[in-house]
């Protein structure tokens, strides 16, 4: 069977070949390894596997945490968009975090915290959605809501 191609052709295309497949094992391997390294699931996948009941009861220790600290919230049920909206039509039920005070200044002082937390207005209040927080960064969660709060209030205790 003849391709049409000279040797030299046929030569440069295998190499481009070899080139692709190279890269194709090298990510293959990358994505074996980072498996290993997150136990199995990607952040994403813990996430969206998480479900409503555990999300609850996140919710719940975390108001009485902040209640603690003199900061009410309130747990309100809510949907999160998958893939941050890049699946349309596509959402998991959520529970969130409802903020007092001035919603557009408290999500811009998560915004801007350490970490920064990326919370949604919704019916004039600012709510983090427990979904896009994995359950080991509960503790930096309750701290940034804190100190978001208290900047807004205007003032640290």
């Amino acid at each position: 069977m003849t391709t049409g191609l000279s040797p030299e052709q046929a030569q440069a295309d295998a190499a481009e070949l070899n080139s692709l497949l190279d890269l194709e094992r090298t990510a293959v391997l990358a994505y074996s390894v980072g498996q290993r390294l997150l136990g199995g699931r990607s952040p994403v996948a813990r996430m969206l596997a998480t479900s409503v009941d555990e999300l609850r009861r996140r919710a719940g220790y975390l108001m009485v945490r902040l209640a603690e600290r003199g900061i009410e919230c309130e747990r309100v049920e809510g949907a999160s968009a998958v893939g941050g909206g890049s699946v349309p039509g596509h959402e998991l039920p959520t529970v969130l975090l409802a903020l007092p005070g001035p919603a557009s200044r408290l999500s811009a002082a998560l915004r801007h915290g350490e970490p920064p937390v990326l919370a949604r207005i919704e019916s004039d209040r600012c709510s983090v959605a427990l979904r896009t927080v994995l359950r080991g960064q509960d503790d930096q969660l309750q701290d940034a809501i804190e100190a978001a709060v208290l900047a807004v209030r205007g003032g640290a205790r």
